[in-house]
């Protein structure tokens, strides 16, 4: 995700150009400093908490129960490459990327559901 300086958005904003404003992935990383300070503080818990609802924003939202590494289910998984870790097998979810991606999961149903008209 690219960092803008104040000057940046500034002359952007002028520029009629708003959607520095409204990029999802600015938003959420936006919204989630505002709750949680410097992601450098972040616990590995929040870290979890942030990334499901990226994979759901971003359109490849992990499996619950997923591998830790890149969430494709155990069942589909085999040996798998993923950048920073490379080739690896299935590795449980830590309990809290797991509560993580159910969270998302479940945010995205509900935000999904009000879309559609649902109650």
């Amino acid at each position: 995700m690219a960092e803008y300086t104040q000057d940046e958005k500034a002359a952007a904003l002028r520029a009629g150009e708003n959607w520095l404003e409204t990029d999802p992935e600015l938003l959420l990383m936006g919204r989630f400093m505002d709750d949680h300070g410097d992601p450098s503080t972040w616990s590995q818990a929040m870290e979890d908490l942030y990334m499901a609802e990226h994979n759901v924003l971003m359109g490849n939202g992990a499996v619950p129960s997923g591998c830790q590494h890149c969430g494709i289910p155990e069942r589909e998984h085999a040996r798998r490459w993923t950048d920073g870790i490379g080739w690896h097998p299935w590795v449980q979810p830590r309990s809290s990327q797991t509560l993580a991606r159910m969270k998302a999961r479940r945010a995205a149903r509900a935000t999904n559901s009000l879309k559609d008209g649902a109650r």
